[in-house]
């Protein structure tokens, strides 16, 4: 009969439980799914493509934060049930809520970064792509006042534009102002082209500006 020898430990090391197995393949597919997501956010958000972005935040969070509590009761209830034998049974637990606290701030950075990129000046404008002044035009919206704009102010900021008309009323007819239209690229749809409209009145003040969708 073998014994054991002197310095040998004998503690006999117990096989991993059903539920530690299944703990085991819920977290590799938790972390696999969020680096997955944190990678596709990244391009999504960078390449422009915010259509894409929405649907990110709609589908997949959502069964992340699913899936992520699911581990959690999981691992709570296996440790109450003496069915995990592990030195650190909660470590499931700290490794999703790491996860949590990792992707928030990961995006958190990324928005502000974001923000600085695509903040509205005329140089970036002048610079940009259509897909890229899809972007700028909120920032630029929301720092300026286009009803205090006149046809000179609109040139100043935002350059000739992409397709310009002259706008006439009556009969016979007779100048009514220009029509201003800035090509926004396919970002806030990938079927259809959208146009950034500003429309203005004889005496060249602004009277109607719109992003316009096709």
């Amino acid at each position: 009969m073998k014994t054991l020898n002197e310095g040998e430990s004998n503690t006999i090391k117990k096989p991993a439980s059903a539920l530690e197995k299944v703990l085991v393949i819920l977290l590799v597919v938790f972390l696999g799914a969020t680096i997955t997501m944190l990678v596709f956010y990244h391009f999504a958000r960078w390449g422009l493509g915010l259509n894409i972005f929405v649907f990110l935040l709609i589908l997949i969070v959502p069964a992340l934060l699913l899936l992520g509590v699911i581990i959690i009761i999981v691992n709570i209830a296996g440790k109450r049930n003496f069915e995990i034998s592990w030195k650190r049974p909660l470590l499931p637990t700290f490794i999703v809520l790491g996860a949590g606290v990792f992707s928030l701030l990961f995006g958190i950075g990324e928005r502000a970064t974001f923000k600085i990129r695509y903040t509205f000046t005329i140089e970036k404008w002048a610079k940009a792509t259509p897909d890229e002044r899809s972007v700028l035009v909120d920032s630029f919206l929301e720092q300026y006042d286009l009803n205090t704009f006149n046809d000179a102010m609109v040139i100043e900021y935002l350059g000739e534009p992409d397709f310009k008309e002259t706008l006439e009323v009556g009969e016979p007819p007779s100048f009514a102002g220009y029509y201003y239209i800035y090509n926004l690229g396919f970002v806030r749809d990938f079927i259809d082209p959208t146009f950034f409209d500003i429309k203005t009145d004889a005496s060249g003040k602004v009277v109607y500006y719109n992003v316009r969708y096709t």
